[in-house]
């Protein structure tokens, strides 16, 4: 359904957020002022006295006591008059709902003077909800379709999100084929039949929405007329959309089209739409549901809390902590504007007068027009805002059910109600939650040239720090959005957070692509950005960020062209590390990276980093665009074996060393320390996802003869200095036919920061039992905690075989294999050279067991894969035509299907210059074995088919056409690995059955 993305929470993820929040409350609690119930406190002569005040929901006091609260306006308004003769003071909120008829607003009125300090917290154990919705209520069956309910609301009331108890529920919707509508200038024609007849049903269709979902663009497009096939679109809406980069008739990748925002769309359970002028309110409920047993949260407001001064007199010393913000939606993308995205967050507004007048048909990919905007985009506002601000703290609070970004930190005038741009220096965000968010978690910085390069320097954003929060499920609705994001600040620290279930990046620092930074870009000379904006010779104010110690997982799962962590332009003096990330990607993903130095980016550090389950490595967009990317340093990271490549060496005075290829679950010491080290602070309790005890083994290379014996060992490691890991046992079990001795000396107790050696000795049998690699599984348990935990690790062994009898083998290539041969099944061990060039090794190295001049001008090749190690991202395994297998980088008539991790693959030396060119990807095949391959051949053609069981076959689309064959092709088994000479490299062992030529 549009507008709905993957979910999923990691192990224990919430048990932790909370505790999180907990911990941080009572340790700021223990700081700032001491437990009592008094309305006046005495310190010492050099600290400010503390007044205590409380508010409740519903209150009518006016003293603001523990016995008579007062409401939150009297509230601030006594301790404003607190604050203003020098004391501290404390506003303690009592649980309860805050409904707010008005954002509330803070400012230099509202500011601790000199070490004093104000804050507002939540009653000890209470939740105080802030909120800018009111509740539904009132629900009645709707005679516009099944299922559908009605509520009244105030008429002229608009919003684009609806909470159902706590959750975005989606618009009214459904999706459109980019198949379906003809793009134009003013809109688009429908060519679907049932497409256009629904849209004819639409009552007013100015309130319908086109929504695109593209590769970094998320677009909601207003309409502004249907007439029968004719869809005319808002403008400048229209017109801002489809010029410029990744555009609504031209993005970088499949879009996804979605038809938005009236009643006459309710598709599925869970939608809404609403009608302003008839003041109704419509949802669809699933069977069985009334509506009126759902917590419906409907925002009046755009923002709960604004937090801004003037650069005279900023607000300064505030503390917010244990407060829940919830309840707005952002209307800028209901207007004739709409929502013409750019990039996390920010948007092309207004009318353009340098757009060319055929800039649909000729701007597609950027040009000087459209440069013209660059520096005048929009930023989605912030729900909790902050500009014009010393010294401000959010503690513990939670961010929920909020229609654009959650927090926003000294961003552009234009996206907070202040309108005082920027100027946020000293602020903490620490311990809070975010989720459930129509955009971002956190933004700071602007995208304008004030926030790059300050006209005066109380704009310049500095000391930002964000540490130890927890951000899920956010990028709900505005999809191009970062848990995490930042642009121009002088002094960042991104650290200890947990983020997770994001559609882009998880974390997004730097802007501007270079075109601002000193000196410009040549990149943007070219473009036309200098002819409408200014080429500094002074770099931006950004430098020193901190990226360090977060843990993110099931990041990217909508866009792409982004990263766990994605870099833009120059920001000296800066550090990735500590970093874990798990889970990079969807079905849709293409161009994204567990480190992402987009463009321009320099002068950055990425160091002792983790990332598993990501199909790619470590990238910097350098040649051959020209980016300006430079100064990049990587060492000691750590990716998975199938995608632990980099490729910032490209880019001057640039280095990597010590990138380690991870074969899990048997990570490196060095790996699982990080591991522990990521994500929340303090964890209150024993935790799967950062397990305290690493283990790795150490395992000889090689295959076993006959009862040979091998010793594996496993080094144990306690990461937590303070606590011992008791009750250890470690165990390793391997197939039937092999024998496992444990070493005397097993550990019983590990004692904090400490360090145990234990092992097995591994015999094989007298005779093999197959030729696949034979697996076995370390176990260790251990009590940490007071709770059990228990961690494998997993590893193979290989049985010398007999040599191959029944057929030729062949390595080719500068590659080196070990065949064998086991009753009609056949094995390949060893290190290969990819046949397809990847990352710049133009080899043709394979190995081949093979039947010679077996394939003739009409034949069937079949075999089954029953087994391949994936050693990196491009191993593969199948079988192969040609001429003659034994001219390898030479020999014509070459051709093969292999299954790899991108599914099954058909290659094709195309030129004839004996080394594979044009390759047709089956990506929704099957990625490992077992899976039966066939080449049909026939003439000079050649197909491609793939059966899980055998007997059912399902055959390739494209059809082959051979360079120069022979009547007669040898025809084989193949497997492909890499070259054995890079940080990668690892021998890795293919089987076969079922070999035949017919």
């Amino acid at each position: 359904m549009p507008g709905t993305q993957s979910r999923r929470r990691p192990h224990d993820l919430e048990r932790r957020a909370r505790v999180t929040a907990i911990i941080a409350i009572t340790a700021l609690l223990g700081a700032v002022m001491p437990t009592t119930t008094s309305t006046a406190m005495t310190s010492t002569a050099a600290e400010p006295t503390v007044k205590m005040i409380y508010a409740a929901p519903e209150a009518h006091g006016t003293r603001g006591t523990e016995a008579q609260p007062c409401s939150l306006a009297r509230a601030q308004a006594h301790a404003r008059r607190l604050a203003a003769a020098g004391h501290s003071v404390v506003v303690t909120l009592a649980g309860g709902r805050y409904e707010l008829a008005a954002p509330l607003r803070f400012d230099a009125r509202d500011s601790g003077i000199g070490e004093a300090t104000v804050t507002y917290r939540a009653a000890d154990g209470e939740r105080p909800v802030v909120t800018g919705a009111s509740k539904v209520r009132g629900w009645t069956r709707s005679s516009i379709g099944d299922g559908v309910w009605k509520a009244r609301t105030p008429v002229g009331l608009d919003t684009r999100q609806l909470y159902v108890d706590e959750k975005l529920a989606p618009r009214a919707s459904i999706a459109v084929d980019p198949s379906d509508i003809t793009m134009n200038a003013t809109g688009f024609t429908v060519k679907d039949q049932a497409l256009r007849s629904r849209l004819a049903r639409v009552a007013d269709p100015s309130r319908l929405e086109l929504q695109s979902v593209a590769s970094f663009t998320n677009r909601y497009l207003p309409v502004k007329s249907v007439a029968g096939a004719t869809v005319t679109m808002a403008q400048p809406s229209w017109d801002n959309s489809t010029f410029g980069y990744d555009v609504v008739q031209q993005p970088f990748r499949t879009p996804q089209f979605s038809l938005e925002n009236v009643p006459e769309l309710l598709s599925a359970a869970g939608q809404w739409a609403i009608d302003p002028a008839a003041g109704r309110l419509y949802y669809r409920a699933g069977d069985g549901v009334n509506p009126n047993t759902l917590d419906v949260e409907l925002p009046r407001l755009e923002s709960v809390l604004q937090v801004a001064g003037t650069y005279e007199a900023p607000a300064r010393n505030l503390v917010f902590e244990g407060l829940t913000f919830t309840g707005t939606s952002w209307m800028h993308p209901s207007t004739d504007d709409g929502f013409a995205s750019q990039q996390t967050g920010t948007y092309v507004t207004g009318v353009s007068a340098e757009r060319p007048a055929d800039a649909f048909d000729t701007c597609r990919v950027g040009c000087s027009g459209f440069e013209s905007t660059r520096a005048a985009w929009g930023m989605i506002a912030g729900a909790v805002q902050v500009s014009a601000a010393t010294n401000i703290d959010f503690v513990g609070n939670v961010f929920v059910n909020l229609g654009s970004q959650g927090l926003g930190i000294g961003n552009d005038g234009g996206a907070n109600a202040s309108g005082v741009d920027l100027g946020a220096k000293n602020i903490t965000v620490t311990g809070n939650r975010f989720e459930e968010l129509a955009g971002g978690g956190i933004i700071v910085g602007g995208s304008r040239l004030d926030a790059h390069h300050p006209s005066r320097p109380e704009m310049t954003n500095s000391d930002i720090v964000i540490d130890n929060n927890v951000i899920h499920d956010i990028g709900v609705d505005y999809k191009d959005q970062d848990g995490v994001f930042a642009t121009y600040v002088d002094g960042l620290t991104v650290s200890h957070n947990l983020i997770y279930n994001q559609p882009y990046s998880a974390i997004g620092v730097g802007f501007g692509w270079g075109a601002w930074d000193a000196g410009g870009s040549p990149v943007y000379e070219d473009r036309g950005t200098y002819e409408h904006w200014p080429r500094y010779s002074t770099p931006t104010v950004a430098r020193d960020y901190r990226i360090v110690n977060n843990r993110m997982d099931n990041v990217v799962t909508r866009m792409n062209d982004a990263a766990c962590i994605y870099t833009l332009g120059s920001v000296p003096g800066s550090l990735i590390d500590g970093n874990y990330c798990t889970d990079l990607g969807n079905d849709r993903l293409d161009y994204s990276w567990p480190v992402y130095l987009d463009e321009a980016s320099r002068h950055w550090t990425v160091s002792n980093n983790v990332f598993l389950g990501i199909p790619d490595g470590l990238h910097t967009n350098r040649a051959p665009s020209g980016q300006p990317n430079s100064h990049l340093t990587a060492v000691n990271n750590y990716l998975s074996a199938n995608a632990a490549t980099e490729d910032l060496t490209r880019a001057p005075d640039s280095t990597s060393t010590n990138l380690v290829a991870v074969h899990e679950p048997n990570l490196p010491l060095e790996a699982s320390r990080i591991i522990f080290g990521s994500g929340l602070r303090d964890r209150a309790a024993a935790d799967d996802d950062h397990p305290p005890v690493g283990a790795q083994l150490s395992v000889p290379d090689g295959r076993l003869g006959p009862s040979q014996s091998i010793t594996v060992t496993a080094a144990l490691e306690n990461f937590d200095a303070a606590r011992s890991a008791t009750a250890v046992s470690t165990t390793l079990a391997g197939p039937e036919g092999w024998t496992v001795t444990p070493a005397p000396d097993q550990p019983n107790t590990i004692a904090g920061g400490g360090s145990a050696t234990t092992g097995w000795t591994v015999t094989a049998p007298e005779r093999p039992a197959s030729t696949a690699p034979q697996e076995f599984t370390a176990t260790i348990s251990y009590t940490y905690r007071g709770e059990p935990f228990v961690a494998t690790r997993t590893f193979t062994l290989t049985q010398k075989l007999p040599a191959v009898t029944s057929l030729s083998t062949f390595a080719g290539g500068g590659a080196a294999m070990e065949f064998g041969e086991l009753d009609g099944s056949y094995s390949m061990t060893g290190y290969s050279g990819d046949t397809m060039g990847l990352f710049g090794i133009d080899q043709d190295s394979y190995g081949t067991i093979y039947q010679e001049a077996a394939a003739g001008t009409t034949s069937t090749v079949t075999v089954r894969v029953t087994a391949y190690d994936q050693v990196v991202r491009s191993s593969k395994a199948g079988i192969v035509l040609r001429n003659d297998l034994t001219q390898a980088g030479a020999g014509r008539g070459y051709v093969s299907l292999m299954v790899q991790s991108e599914g099954v693959t058909l290659f094709n030396d195309s030129d004839g210059d004996g080394k594979i060119d044009e390759f047709y990807p089956l990506r929704s095949g099957p990625t490992t074995g077992p899976l039966w391959l066939r080449l049909t051949r026939d003439g000079g053609s050649v197909k491609g088919s793939y059966s899980v069981d055998g007997v059912t076959w399902t055959g390739l689309a494209q059809t082959l056409t051979l360079n120069n064959p022979t009547a007669s092709l040898d025809a084989g088994m193949i497997y492909v690995t890499d070259t054995g000479t890079t940080p990668t490299s690892r021998k890795g062992t293919a089987s076969f059955d079922s070999f035949s030529v017919e």
